[in-house]
């Protein structure tokens, strides 16, 4: 998590990728951002400047979730917070059928609850109550095309974006009484270093009736990191909704904006056949 503050109008803003926070550094922010480490901490802050304020702590850990947010509520005072990014996240990949429950777990535990315990912590910096006492801020929650589209061999992951899609757009509502905005943002595939993970499934679960199907995946996780936007259109997406006075609940980001539109308006049969024929294939030892 990362929180920005522009030290010429004091405004704040808290997000996660260390392109964001350029961006927002850029534009004369302050940066409050999480690390997992103080070696992490001394980096950034030499490699970003002093404007770029480390918070350590870790999103399962609801103590120094709170910890950090009191340090925050120690610096802004009455200003608050402008903006809260929530984008730490997970993949935790494999056929439903043999995902080891703690995997699963730790996949709804950061995706989820980790954004739950920050967005809990932070919303009272936001002016989310009746008589705040600190301006109205925005949330941006970072979703995935997945939130939506659910493939196989990524269920767990599919299924924490589609409980934070569920969550946002009730967040949203409950919080629309005090004026404070949630925003969804829906990537699709971005080049970041996940893809070498997302590799590495392929050859996992070699003694499963899954290992050809996986290994066959290959071929569209190549083409789809290909095809990849770069980081820094995501935080560029982010740095224009926090300038928005009304943005919209929900930002599409794919390099096919259209495809993925129709595909999501698919009947649900024929999504089912064009996202399982090749790999009922391989299962079955016809291809």
């Amino acid at each position: 998590m990362i929180n920005y503050e522009k030290h010429h109008h004091h405004r704040r803003i808290i997000g996660h990728r260390l392109a964001t926070a350029r961006i927002f550094l850029a534009n004369g922010h302050r940066v409050f951002g999480s690390v997992r480490s103080q070696a992490d901490a001394d980096r950034l802050i030499a490699d970003l400047g002093n404007h770029f304020i480390p918070l350590i702590f870790d999103v399962t850990n609801n103590a120094d979730v709170l910890a950090a947010a009191e340090i925050v509520k120690n610096k802004v005072g009455t200003e608050g917070v402008s903006l809260l990014v929530n984008n730490a996240g997970i993949v935790a990949s494999g056929p439903l059928q043999h995902l080891d429950i703690q995997e699963l777990t730790q996949q709804f535990d950061i995706n989820v609850l980790g954004v739950h315990r920050v967005t809990q912590a932070f919303l009272p910096l936001l002016g989310a109550a009746r008589d705040p006492s600190v301006p109205k801020g925005k949330i941006i929650n970072i979703s995935s095309v997945n939130g939506f589209i659910y493939t196989p061999f990524v269920g767990a992951y599919c299924g924490s974006k589609a409980a934070l899609e569920a969550m946002s757009d009730v967040l949203r509502r409950e919080l629309s009484a005090f004026g404070v905005q949630v925003v969804i943002v829906q990537p699709g595939p971005i080049k970041t270093p996940i893809w070498e993970k997302a590799r590495q499934v392929a050859n996992l679960y070699p003694e499963t009736e899954y290992a050809n199907a996986l290994k066959s995946t290959l071929h569209g996780l190549k083409k789809a990191e290909q095809n990849a936007l770069p980081v820094e259109k995501v935080s560029a997406l982010i740095y224009k909704i926090s300038q928005k006075r009304n943005p919209k609940t929900r930002y599409l980001m794919t390099p096919n904006q259209w495809l993925i539109q129709i595909i999501r308006h698919l009947p649900t049969k024929w999504l089912d056949f064009i996202l399982t024929n090749r790999m009922k294939k391989k299962l079955l030892g016809s291809e």
